[in-house]
């Protein structure tokens, strides 16, 4: 019978050490840019929302020769409504992103409001609430409202 003389070999401290030290710097620079893109893909969703109030809006001028200040003359159940991340209306407020309302001074103007809730209202500071109005024009009430349409 043979016996080795070889030795076992395994991970030692010092190696794990460095491999940990990677991984966090790797992480303290992924982690940051996660929740940027995830910040970006929920404002994507509120924008859409609003976009898509204000074609109903369009339509509802078409039909009423005014336009509405109640989600629910759009087709919607309530006033205000609530969006989730995937864009769908959610009487969930835990999942919502998104509170949308429109509000009336005019039979002929209208703005929209989408108005972050949750993690969205603490996170993205840059933007805050989206507005879009009737002539088109898209507004910010955030940091950097510039960045945000």
């Amino acid at each position: 019978m043979h016996k080795g003389t070889g030795r076992i070999r395994g991970v030692t401290l010092v190696e794990l050490m460095i491999v940990m030290v990677i991984v966090g710097i790797l992480s303290a620079i992924a982690y940051p840019n996660y929740t940027q893109y995830i910040t970006r893909t929920k404002r994507a969703v509120g924008k859409s929302m609003l976009v898509q109030l204000a074609n109903r809006q369009e339509q509802y001028f078409q039909d009423n020769k005014s336009y509405t200040d109640d989600l629910t003359g759009l087709g919607y159940a309530a006033s205000e409504i609530m969006v989730d991340r995937a864009g769908d209306v959610t009487t969930d407020s835990t999942e919502a992103v998104y509170t949308l309302s429109a509000s009336s001074n005019s039979s002929t103007e209208f703005v929209l409001v989408a108005t972050p809730m949750g993690t969205q209202a603490t996170q993205d500071t840059a933007c805050g609430k989206l507005t879009l109005d009737q002539t088109g024009a898209k507004d910010a009430s955030g940091d950097s409202p510039d960045t945000c349409w």
